[in-house]
Order: C-alpha cells, then sequence, then structure tokens
C-alpha cells in the first residue's frame, strides 16, 4: 500500500519528498540557502530526500512534462537590421489545450453557448459569462502591460515585446505589432476551421478560438488599435469631444484598415504616412496591423474597460468638508457607477443602474470645470464609462477581464521571474523559474483530484468559508430588543429580523403566518463593526494576501 501511494508522487520518491519540493519552489528559497540546509547531517536522510542539493531538485522538476514549451526568436527590420529584438513566447493553441484539459476545470467549463434569464418569463437576462454564438468556441483573452523590472538605476523592462508605450515612437509600435502577429498566428488559421482539443472531461471537442478580449491600460489601447493617442479606441469621437454626452461612429477594424490602405497608397515616405494617418485620428507607426485577418475579430470591438477601484474605495473620504458639495454630488456618481460596474452579475435592471449613475455624473460634471480645476473633462477614461454597458452585454461582467487581474500576472511572471535571477543572460534563467513554477502548480492540481477522501490542502483563504469577521466578544451583550429599537429609532427591526430569520429556514413559513409570530429570544448581542472578506463580494484579490474591508458604526 505504501508502495503504490509512494507511486503517486512519480518522479518524487514519497509524499515528504513532495512537500519539501513544493515548497523550496514555490517560496522561491535560494539557492544556496536550500544547499547549506541539505548539507547539514541527517536532514536528507530523517526527511528521507531523493536529491541532495538544488539542482538535483530542479532536475526532478524539470522531469514533470510540460503542458506549453516556450520558444523563442529575434525580430529585426530593414532599416536598421543590427539591432535585433528577443522574442520569448509559447504557442497560444498549447495553452489554451492545458487549460481545457485540466481535469479541474472540467465541470466549470460550458462548450455550448446560452442565454441565462431572471426567471422563467424570460424578461431580464443577465449578463455573467458569455460565450458567442456558434459552435464550442475558446474565447482568447489578449492583455499587455509594461512592467519595470528594476527598482533602482539599471533599467531594465518587460513588456510582451520590451517598450515603451505613451507617444510610442514607429519603431516600437511595429516591434509591438510583428512580436503580436508571430504570438499569434497559430489562432488564424485554428479561429476558421477549429481545432481537436481534448478536454478535462476526457472528450475530444471541436474547439474554435476567437479573439474576444484585449485588455489593456489606456495607452496599450491605443498602441494595439492603431488610435491616435488622446482619442477614443473605440470611437470617432475626437480628442477635443470626449466630454460630450452623444453616440458617436464606431471605429472599425475595417475603417482602421482603409486609412492605412490609403495612407501607403498616396504617400511616399514614413513621415507623410504618418501624418495621413493621425489626419484622421490613426495612428501612423504601423503598415500592417497584428489583428489584420483574424477570423471574427474586431479589435476596437474587442477593447474592454479599464478601472481603479482601489483608487475609487478612499477617493470620496478624502473629499468631504475639503470641496463644495456640487463636487461631492459628481464623484459619488462616479463611484456608484464603478462599483456598480464591479458586479460579479449583472442583469437589465443593475445595468440601468449604472446608466442612471452615469447620468447623474454628467450632470453634475460641470462644477469641476467651474471652480477651475480643469479647463474640460476631456478625459479618455471618462469618456470610456459610455462603452461599459455596451462591453457587459458583449463580454460579460468586468471580472472577466479587468486589467488588475492581469497586472498581479505581470508581477508574478516578470518581476518575481527577474528577481530570481542573477540579473546577468536573465531571460532564461526567467523562463526556467517560470516554468518550473507551472510544472509544481499542474503537479499539485493533480494530486489534489487524485488524493481521495484526503482533508483539502490547498485552501485559497485563509478565512476559508467566512463571509463576515466579528470581534469575540460584543460591543454591547444581551440588549433587549425593546431598547435596541428605541435607541436606534428603528421601529420596523422586530418585523424585517423575524422576516430575515424566516428566510433562512429549509422550509420557511408563510407571510400569513409570519405576522402572528414572535421571536424565541428577547435579548440580543450588538456589534459596532464586523470585517468582510472581498473575495466574497466577487471581487478579484491577490493571490499571495486577503483583502478585508472594515464596516464601523458612525456615532451622530
Amino acid at each position: 500500500m505504501e508502495e503504490e501511494e509512494d507511486c503517486l508522487f512519480y518522479p518524487f520518491a514519497s509524499h515528504l519528498d513532495w512537500e519539501v519540493a513544493c515548497w523550496a519552489v514555490q517560496e522561491g528559497i535560494g539557492h544556496k540557502a536550500f544547499d547549506r540546509l541539505l548539507a547539514i547531517p541527517g536532514v536528507r536522510e530523517c526527511l528521507g530526500l531523493q536529491y541532495h542539493n538544488t539542482r538535483s531538485l530542479h532536475q526532478t522538476v524539470d522531469s514533470i512534462p510540460a503542458h506549453a514549451k516556450w520558444q523563442s526568436t529575434y525580430l529585426a527590420f530593414h532599416d536598421k537590421p543590427q539591432h535585433k529584438h528577443e522574442l520569448h513566447y509559447r504557442n497560444p493553441l498549447d495553452a489554451i489545450q492545458a487549460l481545457l484539459g485540466n481535469p479541474a476545470h472540467a465541470r466549470d467549463i460550458v462548450y455550448k453557448p446560452s442565454t441565462i434569464f431572471t426567471d422563467s418569463t424570460h424578461s431580464t437576462r443577465i449578463y455573467n459569462e458569455i460565450l458567442p454564438d456558434g459552435a464550442s468556441v475558446a474565447p482568447v483573452i489578449i492583455a499587455s502591460d509594461k512592467t519595470q523590472l528594476t527598482r533602482f538605476s539599471a533599467s531594465k523592462s518587460a513588456y510582451p515585446e520590451e517598450l515603451s508605450v505613451k507617444e510610442a515612437s514607429s519603431r516600437t509600435q511595429r516591434l509591438f505589432h510583428e512580436s503580436l502577429r508571430i504570438i499569434l498566428e497559430p489562432l488564424k488559421q485554428a479561429g476558421r476551421t477549429g481545432v481537436e482539443i481534448t478536454g478535462g472531461d476526457g472528450l475530444v471537442h471541436l474547439v474554435f478560438p476567437i479573439i474576444a478580449c484585449y485588455v489593456a491600460d489606456y495607452p496599450e489601447q491605443c498602441l494595439a488599435t492603431c488610435s491616435k493617442y488622446g482619442t477614443c479606441p473605440k470611437c470617432k469621437a475626437r480628442a477635443d469631444q470626449l466630454a460630450e454626452v452623444q453616440q458617436f461612429a464606431r471605429r472599425t477594424q475595417s475603417w482602421t484598415t482603409s486609412v492605412i490602405n490609403e495612407a501607403n497608397t498616396n504617400t511616399n515616405s514614413n513621415a507623410a504616412f504618418r501624418q495621413h494617418c493621425m489626419s484622421q485620428d490613426v495612428a501612423g507607426g504601423v503598415f500592417e496591423p497584428f489583428w489584420l485577418d483574424f477570423p471574427l475579430c474586431d479589435i476596437h470591438l474587442a477593447i474592454t474597460s479599464d478601472e481603479r477601484k482601489h483608487m475609487a474605495r478612499v477617493l470620496l473620504g478624502c473629499l468631504i468638508d475639503k470641496v463644495p458639495r456640487g463636487v461631492i454630488q459628481a464623484y459619488c456618481s462616479l463611484l456608484d457607477f464603478i462599483y456598480l460596474a464591479q458586479y460579479p452579475t449583472h442583469d437589465d435592471t443593475t445595468l440601468q443602474y449604472m446608466q442612471k449613475a452615469l447620468e447623474d455624473f454628467h450632470q453634475h460634471k460641470e462644477v469641476i470645470i467651474n471652480l477651475g480645476v480643469r479647463d474640460n473633462l476631456d478625459i479618455p477614461k471618462f469618456h470610456s464609462l459610455q462603452h461599459y454597458l455596451e462591453n457587459i452585454k458583449n463580454f460579460g461582467t468586468t471580472d472577466n477581464y479587468n486589467t488588475e487581474m492581469f497586472e498581479r500576472f505581470h508581477i508574478d511572471f516578470c518581476k518575481e521571474a527577474w528577481y530570481a535571477s542573477n540579473g546577468r543572460n536573465e531571460k532564461p534563467q526567467m523562463i526556467a523559474w517560470l516554468t518550473r513554477r507551472k510544472k509544481v502548480s499542474s503537479f499539485q492540481s493533480y494530486l489534489k483530484m487524485s488524493m481521495e477522501d484526503e482533508e483539502e490542502e490547498f485552501a485559497h483563504s485563509i478565512f476559508g468559508d467566512q463571509r463576515l469577521l466579528l470581534t469575540k466578544s460584543p460591543h454591547q451583550a444581551r440588549r433587549h430588543i425593546l431598547d435596541v429599537i428605541q435607541d436606534h429609532n428603528c421601529q420596523g427591526f422586530k418585523k424585517d429580523l423575524i422576516s430575515y430569520l424566516n428566510s433562512q429556514l429549509s422550509d420557511p413559513h408563510s407571510r400569513g403566518r409570519l405576522r402572528h409570530m414572535d421571536l424565541p429570544f428577547s435579548h440580543i448581542d450588538i456589534y459596532h463593526g464586523f470585517k468582510f472578506c472581498l473575495d466574497s463580494l466577487g471581487n478579484d484579490n491577490d493571490f499571495d494576501q486577503e483583502e478585508t474591508d472594515t464596516v464601523q458604526e458612525l456615532v451622530t
């Protein structure tokens, strides 16, 4: 029996052998520190470890099959062939196979698109995770974000193509688009004819990978869509029209392509080409955008909204008693909109709430100009609020594509990988570090599914299933309910408490019977505040720490 258990952990010698390896890789234990630990007499023998140093440990981890192998190539342009740009990437089809083929995801993957309503009348539609119409499709979400790797003078940065975005040079724009063209090329034919993928359920599915969303901050949105910086990448609102509340004509991929082709035909120099494009609010640095020839793709439609909920959390508190009432009304409406946009599920009613909050913001925003805070509100991120509802209806709720989640990935996959290297010839070291962590994570998932009747070992939250966190002792113990009603002037408290407790019963009483019922107790404990885990409300958390917020009683 013990031999069968050890086989489960192959290529590791035993359960403990695997646990130590998992700890060393995931916690980023330094190579020299780990070697010194294993060199202590008796440690390896006591723990039964098969590896005697970091190199031996890495060889064991490297023997685990990889789901998607890394590839490398170099880019150079004819005007400066001596300048070569290094590109590391993985085949997106291999990545899709790894995701859909993971047994841990089998119960959560839907291969048939559907429309969901709140009730049997089909009068109110729910928007959460949406699949395009058609056969089994794999909506592909692309994300890009420049990441600074070094903290001090030795400036190193990692971006899918190592570039700067704002006011990006023509060479930078070309490098970006050529890199993405190479990386995403396999998706073109697969999107037209489909590709057979073995799912986590063991069945073979014909899947059509389609570029659905492009997630990025505003500068990268302009870069990806070839839009002039300062304009809207989704519609034809010019830089001086962004504050206007009206429906502008859509930008479309075919329109942008026609502007680029027209400039190619009618100009004789790069400068003239750029000037012709910029006159029509198209960036003039790219002759062949990466998104050409992708089936069922419109890059302007694929651009999703950018949000900053962490900033919104503290914004209003900083303004109270500091600015006039009109400013507070404007920002309250803005914050209402932002928080409504974060709902993990939307229906037609909540979308109407969002529209109302946006209208209220536009109604009060002029006070900001009247106070001289700004000359105008032609700000791209404010204008992008007008496209939120469209994005939710097209792509589902914003937790499917918000930038904060992908920025967290960049920290995990770029910055931490950089810090794990020695800073010299770092890219192969970063790739090896990422590959080993992915292999350990995949092996961990495999063990989780294989070990039956085992206690959950890989809990996500330090709070488990708790939604609310209370102090150990109440602030006021055993207060009579009638005193609470009188002190807080809440005449309907007892009735509402009865109704709530009834709703928690497996077989609740009818409303008519409820009117004649009383509470089985007369005293309650009073708490002045509580903490709650943001994840329980559908928000996105950092993977290495749990976020909490606090609700506190305000005495007036």
